[in-house]
């Protein structure tokens, strides 16, 4: 009976320690789980970012079709300006080309400061050539009469269209010139001939041209007596050029479709100097 007991008490201590130790070991894990266990696992995670910096810098680098885009876009800003400013450098066609008028032989040219306006600015002489900066018809008396704004020795001013040769010049970008005649530079400017055409005409020319003294001789409509400034007779020919242009834009303004005959008489002497015939 004492060896059996023996036999049982050994088995049951074995049995208790064997508990014991699974019980320590299951309370070990335990305790290792919660303690020692969240400073592992939160060690691991601050290591693995710097451990991986290929990750990082892939996670922030945009895909390559949001490169291509952004490339597009700065290079569409770039070219942008540059287009505006050729945009605005490139010439308009009312720029792109200039007319110009030109005073007619004989003719020194009154600037005045309005159209049909009675101040002289300054007077221009023949051949003189001068753009136009805008044009206007007005009315003088029974006339119509085409004013060219110009510039001339830096003063802003108006000329008389039929103080021109009566031809628009151009000349364009490339050097080419041309020209064309001028609307009205060839067309009688009133319906019909008349006595009060003839006044009007009278006063025009006295106020606006070269021509110091003017007449019709016994009320004649084909015949015209003038005197003009000293300048104009230097020679013969530059006094009857001058007569055959003040004949021209009789019959132009008003309407006398005959013959006419204009007399130069000297602007000091009382005798004829030139004639000119139309």
């Amino acid at each position: 009976m004492s060896e059996l007991n023996k036999a049982i008490t050994w088995g049951f201590g074995l049995g208790c320690g064997c508990l014991v130790l699974v019980l320590f070991l299951f309370f070990g894990v335990m305790i290792f789980g919660a303690i020692i266990a969240p400073d592992v696992l939160l060690e691991s995670e601050r290591v693995k970012p710097a451990m991986q910096p290929t990750e990082m810098v892939s996670a922030r680098k945009p895909p390559a079709a949001a490169l291509q885009n952004r490339k597009e876009v700065e290079s569409a800003a770039e070219e942008a300006p540059m287009d505006a400013v050729q945009e605005q450098q490139a010439p308009s066609p009312q720029e792109s080309s200039k007319v110009f008028v030109s005073i007619a032989k004989g003719i020194t040219a009154n600037l005045r400061d309005v159209p049909n306006g009675t101040k002289t600015l300054t007077r221009i002489p023949q051949d003189t050539r001068l753009d136009v900066i805008s044009s206007r018809d007005m009315r003088s008396g029974a006339l119509e009469v085409t004013w060219h704004e110009v510039v001339y020795s830096g003063q802003s001013g108006w000329i008389s269209q039929y103080d021109t040769t009566g031809d628009l010049w151009s000349h364009d970008t490339t050097g080419e010139i041309s020209s064309s005649r001028a609307e009205g530079a060839d067309e009688v400017r009133i319906a019909e001939f008349s006595r009060e055409a003839k006044v009007a005409f009278q006063s025009w020319i006295l106020k606006n041209t070269a021509a110091t003294y003017l007449e019709y001789p016994q009320g004649s409509d084909s015949s015209i007596r003038v005197r003009f400034a000293p300048e104009l007779y230097e020679t013969k020919d530059s006094a009857e050029t001058a007569a055959v242009r003040l004949a021209r834009d009789y019959k132009l303004q008003t309407g006398y479709k005959g013959h006419v005959i204009v007399t130069v008489w000297h602007h000091a002497k009382d005798e004829i100097f030139a004639k000119g015939r139309l």
